[in-house]
């Protein structure tokens, strides 16, 4: 075989000779000049330290992360097709936002009412202990105190809510009743009433 020394300008000649037939070689000319050596071993391989497959909260997260979005939306689509198609159950649980925006509305209007302001917070409270209990509001007197001590409601409570109602039928039936409609008085009965429905919200 003749080659040449490599950085040299010259050609490439490789002389393949034939044991079998003699001497006579046969030439081969190679006109590049930059052979490059294929290698016929990937040499060391270099792992990473933590390789993605081999961390398992990952792997877990992924696999269950399908799951729980499923069961989520199958949870809030049954709680919303409930709330659709069950009336009792929708105002059960819109009872207390209800009640809370009628307060908030009294509140500011107030000073215009005279003696509705009673018979308007009375109707406040008594939707929102009928859409509690399950109960027609008109149904709802001064009796339901005695309904509400039989779910262990504290008694601060029971009694705040049967005062309340024998007051309100006090000033229905009475004429002038001026001490009822001045404005302090309004407005501790309606942090009252507030204070009641909070209470109830966690108790009922």
């Amino acid at each position: 075989t003749a080659d040449k020394a490599e950085g040299y300008d010259e050609e490439i000649r490789l002389i393949a000779i034939d044991s079998d037939k003699g001497d006579n070689g046969k030439e081969i000319q190679i006109v590049k000049h930059d052979i490059h050596f294929i290698k016929t071993s990937l040499g060391d391989v270099l792992l990473r330290e933590h390789p993605v497959y081999t961390n398992i909260l990952l792997i877990l997260v992924i696999l269950l992360l399908p799951v729980l979005i499923t069961i989520v939306l199958y949870y809030f689509n049954k709680k919303k097709i409930r709330f659709e198609t069950d009336t009792t159950y929708a105002k059960e649980k819109t009872a207390f936002k209800m009640a809370t925006a009628g307060i908030k509305k009294l509140a500011s209007a107030k000073k215009e009412t005279g003696k509705e302001f009673y018979f308007y917070l009375a109707k406040i409270l008594s939707e929102y202990l009928g859409a509690k209990l399950h109960m027609p509001v008109a149904s709802i007197t001064a009796d339901i105190a005695d309904e509400i001590a039989s779910k262990s409601v504290d008694s601060e409570i029971v009694i705040k809510v049967r005062e309340f109602y024998e007051t309100t039928d006090h000033i229905k039936y009475a004429a002038g009743m001026k001490a009822f409609v001045d404005e302090e008085n309004k407005t501790r009965l309606l942090d009252d009433i507030r204070n009641v429905i909070t209470r109830l919200e966690k108790e009922l």
